[in-house]
């Protein structure tokens, strides 16, 4: 049995390709930057709430666990790493 596929590819819109056409093309104004002070009197905020003073900040989970790494091992200087 022989398949024409001139017939079956009749169904079918030409392909175009998503990077040559429109669809990609970027918008003026969508995207807005965050307004800074607004973000800064939030926090100032929620800093006199938590009675953290200005500019106060805590550390993240991430830093904590690097300043007990630090703390166990040194570091990470090639001073600290020597043999004494």
């Amino acid at each position: 049995m022989r398949i024409n596929l001139k017939y079956i590819l009749q169904d079918f819109p030409p392909y175009k390709d998503p990077l040559k056409s429109d669809y990609f093309k970027p918008e003026p104004g969508a995207f807005v930057a965050r307004d800074e002070a607004k973000a800064g009197a939030a926090k100032a905020g929620l800093d006199a709430l938590f009675g953290k003073a200005p500019g106060e900040s805590t550390p993240s989970k991430t830093d904590a666990a690097h300043t007990k790494l630090e703390e166990l091992f040194g570091s990470g200087d090639k001073e600290d790493n020597k043999r004494k």
